[in-house]
């Protein structure tokens, strides 16, 4: 459900051309939302080395951070395993995914708190984006729409009888 325009969808890589951090970050760069459909990890020791998985390498926290501070993104979606996972000895000092990227200056990231299926990432974004973009694409959604969209989207998982996958997705805010 992301309007057909040319300026709002971009894809940064694909089998033939493997995607590398530093082309993400470029396209990060240039974004004011950002969709990410790939793997992840997380590193409880050292939070700064968890990264996206991509074809082409690892793009870490600290690349993200450095590359994008004090920008004007609005938006972005981790369909990634564990994006916003923390640990549970000390959840108030975590720095996930999500959160690196809100550090960076999104508004509002969506991120996932454990592994889901493949199956649902795609639900959950397109039942998100429907309602995000649901005025089309000349306003940029707020972080309440994020958080209303995201209800919306996990709702429609339960309904489908995924109520352990509907609790995996959350949405970061400033």
């Amino acid at each position: 459900h992301m309007p057909a325009s040319a300026k709002l969808l971009r894809c940064v890589g694909s089998k033939e051309k493997p995607t590398t951090p530093e082309r993400v970050l470029e396209g990060i760069w240039e974004a004011s939302f950002v969709h990410s459909g790939c793997h992840g990890t997380q590193d409880q020791f050292n939070p700064l080395d968890s990264s996206l998985l991509l074809r082409g390498g690892k793009l870490s926290i600290s690349r993200l951070i450095r590359g994008r501070q004090g920008s004007k993104a609005v938006f972005a979606y981790f369909s990634a395993c564990k994006t916003a996972k923390v640990d549970k000895s000390s959840p108030d000092q975590n720095l996930t995914l999500a959160a690196a990227m809100i550090f960076a200056g999104f508004q509002s990231v969506v991120g996932t708190m454990w592994s889901i299926y493949d199956k649902d990432a795609p639900l959950v974004a397109d039942k998100l984006y429907e309602y995000l973009f649901r005025h089309g694409s000349e306003t940029a959604p707020s972080p309440a729409d994020a958080a209303y969209g995201l209800h919306l989207a996990v709702g429609e998982l339960r309904r489908r009888g995924s109520p352990f996958a509907s609790r995996s997705f959350i949405l970061e805010y400033k």
